[in-house]
């Protein structure tokens, strides 16, 4: 038999090559590879539905929320689950039967509808946050790579005290230094933790 030239020949017989490696991909690409590997571990498939789920829950929140986020109706204070309740808004409205999926809160708010615009804010501040990390860490990293040698080490020795300072310490600072902590405060802590 004739030589085989390629790296399957070069491997022990008893190593097997992964399928959704980028060197046996081809023409491929990583991206095709990350699918598959996505789509042959089941739990990370579901999880990455849901939370498509959840992010398209959070933007169209005005079109699937049965109430205003801050909409109150008189008479249903605390009500439990999927509870039903006459109730008004106090505009000047007749009483009405309304349903509330997850109940109301103590200022007979609908927590479902409360949750879904919630999403929202939460949402906006997780995207806020991974710019302002992806930035930072670009910079860092373009710094380091241009500037080779004291300045590389310094800013590691800076990203590495960071990395090493305890974030539960740095949440009690930012609400210490800051008596109502900011969206930017609390963005800087997200990133942090």
């Amino acid at each position: 038999m004739g030589e085989r030239s390629d790296v399957a020949a070069a491997q022990p017989s008893g190593l097997r090559r992964n399928p959704t490696d980028c060197a046996t991909l081809g023409e491929a690409g990583p991206w095709l590879a990350l699918w598959r590997r996505l789509r042959a571990n089941r739990a990370a498939l579901v999880s990455l539905w849901f939370l498509v789920l959840l992010a398209c829950a959070a933007v169209a929140a005005p079109l699937i929320a049965p109430y205003g986020y801050q909409e109150q109706f008189r008479g249903a204070e605390i009500r439990p689950p999927l509870s039903r309740a006459l109730s008004n808004t106090g505009g000047g409205e007749a009483s009405a039967e309304r349903v509330f999926f997850l109940g109301t809160d103590h200022n007979a708010r609908d927590t479902f509808s409360r949750l879904i615009y919630g999403a929202r804010v939460s949402l906006a501040v997780g995207i806020v946050a991974a710019i302002i990390a992806l930035a930072v860490g670009i910079a860092i990293g373009l710094l380091s790579g241009f500037y080779a040698g004291p300045v590389d080490t310094a800013l590691m020795r800076f990203t590495d005290t960071v990395f090493a300072f305890p974030s539960v310490l740095l949440a009690v600072a930012i609400t210490a230094v800051f008596d109502k902590p900011s969206l930017w405060a609390l963005d800087v802590l997200y990133i942090r933790l």
